[in-house]
């Protein structure tokens, strides 16, 4: 037994002799257990000054002390022992209550580097920002990690460019442990609680920002400026308030990526100001006034372009889901907007309009695939408007009970806009309303359906006006009680000029009823049906009539109105038991020039005639003694 302790405790001192040539090493309490194990409480290593040699010596198991690490040799170099933190790290943390320290006893310099006191919160996290530098005083990238608890901040936390040798806060990130991180605004007059500016390749994300209600002044939860590659993620942005304020704004700035993030009870949530190819995709949005709003510059417009809002949710609107102005080729598309407890219009595309001849456009927008709800009980509720823009494309939409209409296109100059595919259910009036000037848009396949409230004045398709020319319809389909039924049929109202009316495979004619009284005129606008191809006459009393005056010289009185666009057609069938007779256009004006050399047209019982408008008259083509 001596012969063995008197062994291990020989190995002991060479051991210590060995390693106290390159480190010194004092230790209190050595003992020596059985087997030759060397046991004590403490060690404390003397920082070696000089770098020992590295690799090549093949001696293994060696320990160094330097530069506050520890490191251990393999014989062929030197590895860290403890990993801690990178020198581009920054653990930012914050007393909870002062007055109860117990909660903050694990809060201290060993785990935070910097730690916040509850007042002036953003002096802190800008000294952890501002001191991820190199030994030069070059702004590096790193991040900055802000533990859970309240910041209370009454300045901006900054991301900037005003580095050392020019070098700037990019590839920097800020990140909270989810909601629990707070960064509480108690000051007003904050135009960023965080404020990035001229940067690129940042990351905010996993913290909560509360603007604390309506302070005054002009208040921002985050403000981007000429930021670029960046990200704003798991975000919660709440109770930005006041007029003006705004929970996110991203101005000048391109190619970021808005995903993820929760916007509660501001003013505005999201604004996007002549910026581009910007990604806002996932978001909760509750109510705010604006969920969304891009808009371009009137330094130069339109400056906001080929910005994507895609698969966002939104609701509790107080005016506008998602809106666009003096912007193009955006794309927004599988948003779901429910306007049930308020707002005007789900989505809004406004061009700025200066004069009749000078507005700034917001053209070749994609509006696809999106859900927008109302409860049909405003009249006012729009749920896609566009104003002085063309060249949108708008399909594959739903939009249930719209307070006014589905689809609302108003204003001179909007034009050549493609609306297809859409399902527009239960509209309190209108389905697809073109107002004055619409041109050369195209309505097609869209599902129009409102089962009832069949008054005078709602339509499923309405053409408000003459300015409105060359529009297209084709293949919708439009029904339910509150546009079509026994007496009345208001599935299209067209007081446009030259709307065209065609089918691919297959015509089905609409009859329509009539009733013509003598002298009187067939009033086609008065049906209440838009375009008529198929016209079923019957007599208002118990004589046979005459159309118009066959007795009146030219220019004459016309029995009919004129066609729409050139090349329409119009069959006419008389389902009385009287006759009705017209004049030639060559003699009296009639509006019908009969087909051969006669002067006029009996029609009796089941009698028909088929006719083409050539621009200046009905032109029979056909006629039938049935």
């Amino acid at each position: 037994m001596k012969a063995g302790k008197s062994i291990s405790t020989s190995v002991f001192f060479i051991f210590v002799f060995l390693l106290s040539s390159f480190v010194p090493l004092f230790s209190a309490d050595l003992a020596v257990e059985s087997g030759g194990k060397l046991k004590t409480e403490t060690a404390t290593f003397v920082e070696q000054t000089t770098s020992p040699a590295q690799k090549g010596d093949g001696t293994g198991g060696r320990v160094v002390y330097q530069n506050d690490k520890v490191y251990v040799s393999d014989g062929t170099g030197w590895d860290a022992v403890a990993g801690g933190k990178t020198i581009a790290s920054r653990i930012v943390g914050v007393t909870r209550n002062p007055a109860v320290p117990a909660l903050d006893s694990r809060l201290t310099n060993k785990t935070a580097d910097y730690i916040c006191d509850g007042t002036d919160d953003q002096a802190e996290i800008n000294a952890a920002i501002d001191s991820l530098v190199d030994t030069s005083g070059n702004k590096i990238p790193g991040v900055i990690y802000l533990l859970e608890g309240t910041y209370n901040i009454s300045g901006s936390i900054n991301f900037d460019n005003t580095g050392a040798s020019g070098t700037t806060d990019s590839g920097k990130a800020l990140i909270g442990t989810g909601a629990g991180t707070v960064l509480k605004q108690v000051l007003e007059g904050i135009d960023g609680v965080i404020k990035a500016s001229n940067i690129s390749n940042i990351l905010i994300s996993q913290l909560r920002i509360d603007g604390s209600g309506d302070f005054g002044g002009t208040n921002t939860g985050m403000s981007f400026s000429g930021v670029t590659n960046s990200k704003i993620s798991a975000v919660w942005v709440e109770n930005i308030l006041g007029g003006g304020d705004q929970a996110v704004i991203i101005s000048s700035s391109n190619m970021n990526i808005v995903c993820d993030n929760h916007f509660y009870n501001n003013n505005n949530g999201l604004s996007l100001v002549g910026s581009s190819n910007n990604t806002i995709h996932n978001n909760v949005f509750y109510s705010n006034g604006f969920a969304v709003l891009i808009y371009g510059s009137m330094a130069n417009p339109p400056a906001s372009t080929n910005n994507t809002v895609s698969a966002n949710t939104i609701g509790g609107v107080g005016s506008t889901g998602i809106f666009l102005q003096l912007t193009t080729s955006n794309v927004i598309s599988n948003n779901s907007i429910d306007m049930t407890t308020g707002g005007a219009t789900g989505i809004k595309l406004l061009a700025y309009y200066l004069a009749p001849s000078t507005y700034y456009p917001c053209d070749n927008n994609i509006i696809s695939g999106n859900i927008i709800k109302f409860n049909n009980t405003d009249t006012m509720g729009q749920g896609i408007l566009i104003e002085y823009a063309k060249n949108n494309l708008i399909h594959n939409n739903i939009i249930e009970e719209a307070g006014n209409s589905g689809v609302y296109i108003w204003r001179s100059s909007a034009g050549s806009n493609s609306i297809y595919g859409n399902i527009i259910y239960e509209p309190n009036y209108f389905g697809i309303v073109l107002e004055s000037g619409i041109d050369d848009n195209t309505i097609s396949s869209n599902r129009i359906y409102k089962a009832a409230g069949g008054a005078n004045g709602k339509y499923g398709v309405y053409i408000v006006s003459p300015e409105s020319a060359n529009n297209y319809l084709t293949g919708n389909y439009i029904d339910g009680a509150g546009y079509v039924g026994s007496g009345y049929d208001r599935r299209i109202n067209d007081s446009g000029t030259n709307t065209k009316y065609t089918g691919k495979d297959k015509i089905t004619l609409e009859p329509v009823t009539y009733t013509v009284v003598n002298g009187g005129k067939i009033d086609l606008s008065s049906t209440g049906t838009g375009p008529v191809t198929y016209l079923r006459l019957s007599v208002n009393g118990s004589a046979d009539v005459t159309l118009g005056d066959p007795t009146l010289p030219l220019p004459g009185l016309a029995a009919i109105d004129d066609g729409k666009a050139l090349g329409d057609l119009l069959i006419i069938e008389n389902t009385s038991s009287y006759s009705i007779r017209v004049g030639d256009e060559s003699i009296c004006g009639s509006n019908f020039e009969i087909r051969g050399s006669d002067n006029n047209r009996t029609w009796s019982k089941n009698t028909t005639s088929k006719f083409i408008w050539n621009g200046t008259a009905w032109l029979e083509l056909v006629h039938a003694d049935n």
